[in-house]
């Protein structure tokens, strides 16, 4: 995979000849980078991730681009990292789209630089409709982009309006129907259980969604987070939030509209068509592996979790896990998945656990419940807190560790 001419710094004096990726190794790890790129027009009131608006940010978007360059060799050195390829790029964030396309080009560069990147590598990049065009779109596709995740939210004007979003049904379409003609894979990002929604309102955002030619969707129930002001909101009841049997009901329409329309719910909040998945996020999941670069960026690395602080200037948060806690970590995202627990990937005697633990849970609740697998069906995910503390609390039992 090749990118444009850039007009880069020389990597030279941040890195060593031999870091060059001049040195072939026979077996080559994959690798899945994320990238975090903290910039906003403006912070959604139900946003909890570290962002900044570009004039007011602490550094400039040239200087943080070359920031990141820099976290990339710092981490590969730090963690050894010579023998791998780039398997999956993610840019999240804030909004990766606000860098001027060049910039986006840097990054790009910097990364080949240091690793060598798998023919079939999944790039992909966030972006809210409202600020994307489809000049600064056809870029992105020549840089070798093939997944774009567009954060919808909803369709609905009223609702929009709540969450200060500005989403235009046409330019998504625009916008999906050039993707198609480059071959350039879309997903549609939705939340649901927003202040004052109600189901018919959550049909209308399932009807607009099917009249589009997408292989990806995914609804994720509003988070109320700590230091949002969708929190304030929630406390001095400003708007009227769906209760709890609310939300399952809008849990509930939004299954059995997407498996009417042929959608694989193949993880909690997420839907694919043609075995479309989010590679980067079900990396993630399956509990692999992944590189995290930027302000506040997480990693997991050989068992071990690093965190940057979102001041670039303080030095970033590392913690080892135990072994329950690595086993936890696959717990927790393989639960989500459809493919679920594979037992095989446990001790005999931990397996024999689990296995012992499941025979007492209802039936209903699983696709599969045996000596091989352990599989939540759509009923069981409703009830994901509750399995996945029952099985940390074997874990941390079986390894004779104390919950922290």
């Amino acid at each position: 995979m090749t990118f444009g001419q850039v007009n880069c710094v020389a990597l030279s004096s941040l890195i060593h000849y031999n870091e060059l990726n001049i040195i072939k190794f026979e077996v080559m790890k994959d690798l899945h980078l994320y990238l975090h790129i903290p910039y906003c027009q403006a912070k959604c009131p139900y946003c909890h991730f570290f962002s900044e608006t570009p004039t007011k940010a602490k550094l400039s978007i040239n200087a943080y681009t070359q920031y990141l360059a820099q976290d990339l060799i710092k981490k590969k050195r730090e963690f050894q990292l010579d023998n791998h390829q780039i398997k999956s790029i993610y840019f999240g964030g804030g909004t990766p789209t606000l860098l001027p396309i060049q910039e986006i080009e840097k990054v790009l560069f910097y990364i080949q630089q240091v690793w060598p990147i798998a023919p079939d590598c999944e790039i992909s990049i966030e972006s809210n409709p409202h600020s994307l065009d489809l000049l600064y779109l056809k870029h992105l596709i020549e840089l070798g982009i093939t997944r774009l995740s567009l954060g919808i939210q909803t369709f609905n004007p009223k609702l929009q309006n709540i969450i200060r979003r500005q989403v235009d049904f046409e330019k998504i379409k625009n916008i999906v129907e050039f993707c198609q003609n480059h071959q350039t894979e879309v997903c549609l990002d939705f939340i649901y259980a927003l202040p004052t929604q109600t189901l018919d309102d959550l049909r209308e955002d399932l009807r607009i969604l099917q009249s589009l030619n997408v292989n990806h969707a995914s609804f994720y129930e509003l988070e109320i987070k700590d230091e949002t002001e969708i929190k304030t909101w929630y406390e001095n009841n400003t708007y009227q939030f769906p209760n709890e049997d609310q939300i399952i009901e809008m849990y509930q329409l939004i299954c059995q509209a997407m498996k009417k329309n042929d959608w694989e719910h193949y993880e909690i909040s997420n839907y694919a068509k043609k075995q479309k998945y989010a590679q980067h996020n079900l990396n993630f999941w399956l509990g692999n592996d992944y590189l995290g670069v930027g302000a506040s960026a997480g990693s997991r690395i050989n068992g071990q979790v690093i965190e940057n602080n979102h001041n670039l200037k303080l030095p970033a948060q590392q913690q080892t896990f135990t072994k329950a806690e690595n086993t936890i970590q696959y717990l927790m995202g393989s639960l989500r998945l459809n493919l679920g627990l594979n037992l095989d990937k446990f001790t005999t005697t931990l397996a024999e656990k689990i296995e012992t633990l499941a025979k007492t849970w209802p039936s209903e609740d699983f696709l599969q419940n045996d000596q091989k697998a352990l599989i939540l069906n759509e009923n069981g995910w409703l009830k994901y807190d509750y399995y996945l503390n029952e099985l940390a609390r074997l874990t941390y039992d079986y390894y004779g560790e104390s919950e922290n």
